[in-house]
C-alpha cells in the first residue's frame, strides 16, 4: 500500500537518548541521491479515499496528505511521460517514491486517449519491451510501475491536442475544441476512471488543467450557470458564426461541465477522487461556491489550483471579485484590465502580501474546512541554486505558506528534459533542460538539494489536533523531517553549516562527503522555530549533534 503520513506526532527525545530516538537507518557514502529514507511519520494508506471537511482521508478515517510530483511527457507529441528513454519505468518509479514524493500527477491528452496511436521506439529506448506499444498500453505501464512502487496515481486531462501547454491563443484553454468535443472529453475521464477502476491506487482523475478563454475559438468559461441572457447570446453568436464566418466570443459554463464529468467518473469508478480547477487555476471565491455549488460528487471533490509568479496577475484582483455577491467573466476581464492599467506589477511585495492574496484566492477553501486544497503545479528555475542565498524570494513564500496551512501539493516538475530528441512539433529545442525539473537529464542524480529538501519537509502532515477546533498554526507540533543532503565535505565543524528556513519549517544543509540524510526533530511555537537534537550519521559516527534557534 501507499506510504502517507500519520495524524500522530512523536514524542520529544532528550539530548542524551538522541541517537536511540531517532528513527534515521545508517546511510551508506555515495548512495544516490534519491534514495529513500523511512521515518516514524510514513502510515499505509488504505483505500478507498474520501474528503471530509479540509482534509483527504482513507477508509480507516486516517488523514492522507497528498504529497506530489507532476510527470509530464503524455499529454505531448511524443506519447509518453519523458525520461522513458533513460530510465525504464520501473526505476523512475523508485527514484520518485526515494525523493520522498507519496503520489504522482500524470497528465494525459483527450487526443492521446482517442487516437491510441503507436509510441515511436526512441520515446521508450530504455524499456525494450514496450517499443511496439500503443498510447494506451504504455500509460498502463507506467501506472503499473508507479502503484507498484506504492504511489498514488492522479490522472490529469491535461489537454484536447497533444501539446505543451498553456496559453490562451493555443486552442486548448476550454475542456472542447473544434476537433475534440465535450463529449469526447467525457468519454475520455470515464474511459480513464474505468480503465484503472481495478488499480486502488490510481486515486483520482483531474478534470482539465487550467481551464481559461480559448481566443482563438472565442469561448469563454463561467462558473455560475449562462442564464436566459447568455444562452440567447449564444445563439445569436452561433447564427453569426454560421452565416458570416466572424467570430463572436461565446460563453460556457464550466461548473455544469465539472458536474457532467464528475458523474462520468464515479459512474465508471465509485471509489474515486475528483479533482476540479475553477478559473485558469487561479481562484474560486467563497461566494460562487456557495451560490453554485458543484452537486453530485460530494465526499469526492478536491480543488485545485495552480501558483506561479506570473499567477500574481490574477491573485491580486481576486481580493476585489470575492468581495462581490457573483460575477461574470466580463467583470473578470474588465478587473484584469483595470488592474493591469493602473498597477503594472502585482507581485506582492512581502510574504504577508503573498499570503492575503492566495488566502483569498483559494487558501480560504482549507482553512474554512470547505474543502481539501491540493496545489496542483508550482515550480521555480532550479538551475541556479546553489546555496540557500540563490533561491528566489517567491519561492520561498510558497514553501512557507504549505506549511503554514498545511495544504497538500504536486511540484512541477520531476522531469530531466521538456522535448526529447526526435520529437515532432516542439515549440522548444530538442532535448532542452527542465529548469524547473527536480531532476537531471540523466533522470537520476538531483537538480537543486535545496529545494528538494524543502518539499521533502513540506510533505509532513500535521496532527489533526492542530485543526481540529480552530486552532492557529502556530500551535506546537512535533515531527521528524528527512532532508536530503547533497554536497561536499569540508570540515565537520559548526562553522560550515547554516540553517535554512521557510516559513515554520527548517532544514540544515551541511557539506559532507557523497549523500547522506539529516534528521530534524522540530518544534514551531509561538512563530519561533526550534531545531534540535540535530545528528548526521555515517556508518557509525555521530558528524554533528548541536541544536539553534532563529
Amino acid at each position: 500500500a501507499a506510504a502517507a503520513h500519520t495524524n500522530a506526532a512523536p514524542a520529544a527525545c532528550p539530548t542524551e537518548m538522541l541517537l536511540a530516538c531517532i528513527c534515521c537507518v545508517v546511510v551508506s557514502l555515495g548512495m544516490a541521491s534519491w534514495q529513500r529514507v523511512a521515518t516514524e511519520v510514513e502510515r499505509e494508506v488504505v483505500p478507498p479515499l474520501r474528503t471530509q471537511g479540509r482534509f483527504i482521508v482513507d477508509a480507516t478515517g486516517r488523514r492522507v496528505k497528498w504529497a506530489c510530483t507532476n510527470w509530464y511527457g503524455a499529454h505531448m507529441e511524443q506519447n509518453v511521460p519523458n525520461g522513458l528513454q533513460v530510465q525504464p519505468a520501473s526505476k523512475m518509479a523508485a527514484i520518485i517514491r526515494g525523493l520522498g514524493f507519496n503520489c504522482v500527477r500524470l497528465p494525459y491528452s483527450v487526443q492521446g486517449f482517442k487516437q491510441n496511436a503507436p509510441v515511436k521506439a526512441e520515446f521508450v529506448a530504455a524499456m525494450p519491451g514496450l517499443k511496439s506499444l500503443k498510447y494506451m498500453e504504455v500509460f498502463d505501464k507506467v501506472i503499473e510501475a508507479l502503484t507498484r512502487a506504492d504511489l498514488m496515481v492522479v490522472v490529469n486531462a491535461h489537454v484536447s491536442d497533444s501539446m505543451w501547454c498553456c496559453s490562451e491563443n493555443d486552442g486548448n484553454g476550454m475542456w472542447f475544441n473544434d476537433k475534440y468535443s465535450e463529449q469526447d472529453w467525457l468519454d475520455a475521464v470515464r474511459g480513464m476512471a474505468a480503465r484503472y477502476r481495478s488499480n486502488p491506487l490510481v486515486v483520482g482523475h483531474d478534470l482539465r488543467n487550467e481551464v481559461r478563454p480559448d481566443l482563438r475559438n472565442m469561448y469563454f468559461p463561467e462558473w455560475s450557470p449562462l442564464g436566459r441572457i447568455g444562452e440567447a447570446w449564444n445563439r445569436v453568436g452561433q447564427g453569426i458564426r454560421e452565416s458570416l464566418g466572424l467570430s463572436v466570443p461565446e460563453i460556457f459554463s464550466w461548473r455544469q461541465a465539472v458536474e457532467k464529468g464528475g458523474a462520468a467518473v464515479l459512474a465508471a469508478d465509485p471509489d474515486a477522487l475528483v479533482v476540479v480547477e475553477p478559473y485558469g487555476s487561479a481562484f474560486m471565491c467563497k461566494s460562487e461556491m456557495e451560490a453554485y455549488p458543484v452537486r453530485g460528487i460530494e465526499g469526492h471533490l478536491v480543488w485545485s489550483f495552480h501558483d506561479y509568479r506570473s499567477f500574481s496577475v490574477f491573485t491580486a484582483i481576486a481580493a476585489d471579485l470575492c468581495g462581490r455577491e457573483t460575477f461574470s467573466m466580463l467583470d473578470l476581464v474588465w478587473s484584469f484590465l483595470q488592474d493591469y492599467v493602473g498597477r503594472m506589477d502585482p507581485y506582492p511585495r512581502n510574504y504577508k502580501e503573498y499570503a492575503e492574496q492566495r488566502t483569498a484566492s483559494w487558501g480560504h477553501i482549507a482553512l474554512d474546512n470547505l474543502g481539501p486544497v491540493w496545489l496542483g503545479e508550482f515550480g521555480t528555475n532550479m538551475s541556479s541554486a546553489h546555496d540557500v542565498q540563490d533561491v528566489e524570494e517567491f519561492w520561498r513564500w510558497v514553501v512557507a505558506y504549505l506549511d503554514e496551512t498545511d495544504i497538500d501539493f504536486a511540484y512541477w516538475t520531476v522531469n530531466g528534459d521538456s522535448f526529447p530528441q526526435g520529437m515532432e512539433g516542439a515549440t522548444r529545442q530538442h532535448e532542452q533542460a527542465e529548469t524547473y525539473g527536480l531532476l537531471n537529464a540523466d533522470y537520476f542524480t538531483v537538480r537543486s538539494p535545496v529545494h528538494l529538501a524543502a518539499l521533502q519537509a513540506a510533505a509532513a502532515a500535521k496532527s489533526w489536533s492542530t485543526w481540529g477546533a480552530g486552532s492557529s498554526t502556530k500551535d506546537k507540533f512535533h515531527g521528524f523531517l528527512a532532508v536530503l543532503l547533497h554536497s561536499r565535505l569540508a570540515q565537520a565543524t559548526r562553522a560550515n553549516w547554516h540553517l535554512v528556513g521557510f516559513g515554520h519549517l527548517c532544514a540544515v544543509v551541511l557539506p559532507v562527503p557523497g549523500e547522506l540524510f539529516l534528521l530534524l526533530q522540530v518544534s514551531v511555537s509561538d512563530a519561533k522555530v526550534r531545531c534540535s537534537h540535530v545528528a548526521v550519521i555515517a556508518a557509525t559516527e555521530t558528524w554533528l549533534d548541536g541544536q539553534v534557534e532563529v
